[in-house]
Order: structure tokens, then sequence, then C-alpha cells
């Protein structure tokens, strides 16, 4: 019989836009219960100025806070799990969706995030 490990999981953390008080209560439970493994279940970004229907001025924001946002809380998160995963939620999608698209300029920008 398997010793049980230990596990976290998350979602919802929407990159620039997540809630400080609880993604610091996040790390500081995941920094103290030290589990092997963990789960980002989604929704790690926003990206919600390449979201279908953004408004011209949602278009006009850029990503890079969103995205260094998101990286950073994953990161720490991940930072000592023996089995991270991350798994894409409808908002993470967009980039991959981005990366696919058939306009060669939008899908190097896919590709870069």
């Amino acid at each position: 019989m398997s010793k049980p490990k230990r596990f976290v999981v998350v979602s919802d953390i929407h990159g620039d836009k997540q809630d400080e008080r609880a993604t610091d209560a996040a790390l500081s439970f995941v920094d103290d219960f030290k589990p092997e493994i963990r789960v980002i279940a989604g929704d790690l970004w926003d990206f919600g100025a390449i979201r279908m229907g953004a408004s011209p001025e949602e278009r006009a924001v850029s990503m890079r806070d969103d995205f260094d946002a998101g990286h950073a809380f994953a990161s720490r998160f991940f930072d000592g799990g023996t089995q991270n995963t991350l798994m894409l939620g409808n908002h993470d999608v967009r980039a991959y969706d981005l990366a696919h698209s058939t306009e060669a300029t939008r899908a190097d920008l896919g590709l870069r995030m």
C-alpha cells in the first residue's frame, strides 16, 4: 500500500486581476502544508484583451502584467512540488487558440506566451 500524498488545488487566479489576499493565503498554506501534488485548475491568466467580443478598449490593454503576475504565482505555487499540473481554463485557452490562428502575426504572438 502506498503512502498517501498531500495535494492542493487552486483555480481562478486571473493574472493581474488576482485577489492578493486570497493568493497570499494560498501560497502561505502551500508553504506550510508542503503538498507533493500541486494543481492549478484553470484560469491562471485572464487574457481579457484577446477574449472573443472584447471591446476596443479591452483589446488595447497590454497582457504583459497579466502574464507576469500569473507566471509569478505559478512559479511560487509549484516550487517544491513533485507533481505539478497546470490545467487550462477558458481564459488560459485564449492564448492557445491565438497560437493556432491562421493569421501568422497572431499565431506568433500566441506562441510567445
